[in-house]
């Protein structure tokens, strides 16, 4: 089977999907935070950043590469969750251009980096 479409079996990491939100506190200052949009299943691989190119420049900030079913509101803008990790969205794309499957290129938020 290609690398390209992978069976339903292949996807077996329960990936945690969230979104980032604000609001105001009673001073007015702002308060982020990450409210769940729900769970799919994946395939998470460790990438090194090498094997990403883009405008004649090597990205070596990627850490993994996540493919899932085709999700259309996964943006660069959120996170996703697995195994105890946070994976920061750096790049989403839909690989065939079918709304088959959806890549995203994520980078691993290490704990206690801001």
């Amino acid at each position: 089977m290609s690398e390209r479409y992978k069976s339903a079996g292949a996807l077996r990491q329960k990936v945690v999907i969230e979104t980032k939100t604000e609001s105001r506190d009673s001073y007015g200052q702002v308060d982020e935070s990450w409210e769940t949009l729900g769970s799919v299943w994946a395939d998470v691989r460790p990438r090194s950043g090498s094997e990403f190119y883009a405008a004649d420049q090597v990205h070596s900030n990627i850490t993994h590469l996540v493919e899932l079913r085709h999700h259309p509101g996964l943006t660069s803008s959120m996170r996703l969750r697995f195994d105890g990790r946070t994976l920061n969205v750096g790049a989403v794309m839909d690989i065939d251009g079918r709304r088959r499957r959806t890549q995203a290129l994520c980078i691993e938020k290490k704990a206690g980096a801001s």
